[in-house]
C-alpha cells in the first residue's frame, strides 16, 4: 500500500459529524463494469474506489461522508481533483475498508 497510496481528506458528515475533515492515504481503483439488461442490450459503467489501512483511521468512513481528492497529490489522469460522496463501504478482509465513490458535480 505504501508504493502507491496517496493523501485523500476524509470529511466525516455522516461517520463524525461535526468533526474537521482529516487527511488518510488511499489506493485508487477503478474498473468497468458491464449489466446485461433484461431487454438483451449491455449498459456500461465504471466502478471507482478508494481502499484504506482501518488501522489509520479511529472512526472508519461511512455511507455519505465525503472525500477531497487535491490536484497536488493526484495526476488528473489518475482521477480528477475535487469532491467525492462515498456511495457504499465494505471490508476487504485483509484490514482494509473499500469505498465506492462517486464524483459531486
Amino acid at each position: 500500500m505504501v508504493a502507491f497510496a496517496r493523501p485523500i481528506t476524509i470529511i466525516p458528515a455522516v461517520s463524525q459529524p461535526g468533526e474537521p475533515p482529516y487527511q488518510v492515504r488511499a489506493v485508487l481503483t477503478s474498473r468497468s463494469s458491464n449489466f446485461m439488461l433484461d431487454n438483451g442490450s449491455v449498459f456500461s459503467d465504471q466502478e471507482t474506489t478508494f481502499g484504506i489501512r482501518l488501522a489509520e483511521v479511529v472512526v472508519p468512513p461511512a455511507e455519505g461522508d465525503q472525500i477531497y481528492v487535491d490536484v497536488a497529490d493526484w495526476r488528473d489522469d489518475q482521477i480528477p481533483a475535487g469532491t467525492y460522496r462515498v456511495s457504499d463501504t465494505s471490508l476487504d478482509r485483509q484490514g482494509g475498508l473499500v469505498m465506492n465513490i462517486r464524483k459531486i458535480e
